[in-house]
């Protein structure tokens, strides 16, 4: 990674720690959000589309479970998420089969 691609990383990450605030408050919105240090930390290890992911799966159980998950609760479940997540990155297509796995 050069540089200047890490100052890019750098400059994003403000608007996509508060885009991810603003997210989870709309769809886990009797839970505190965390902190930009755990946002920046999950960003870094799982990147933006799989954290937003794994905040929407968050919010599908809360509403799952009458909105009775506590905050630590909400944490190890994102991050339980973001981890067994199949690709680092949804917005890359699943890789293609190459011709010696393909069976006919």
């Amino acid at each position: 990674m050069t540089l200047a691609e890490v100052k890019a990383k750098l400059d994003t990450a403000p608007a996509q720690i508060e885009t991810l605030r603003r997210f989870w408050n709309a769809v886990l919105p009797n839970v505190t959000a965390p902190n930009d240090t755990q946002f920046a930390l999950w960003l870094s290890l799982h990147g933006f589309p799989t954290v937003h992911w794994a905040v929407r799966e968050c919010g599908k159980r809360n509403a799952k479970l009458r909105f009775s998950m506590t905050f630590a609760y909400c944490l190890r479940f994102v991050s339980d998420v973001a981890a067994k997540c199949p690709r680092s990155d949804l917005n890359q297509p699943a890789p293609m089969a190459q011709p010696s796995e393909v069976t006919i």
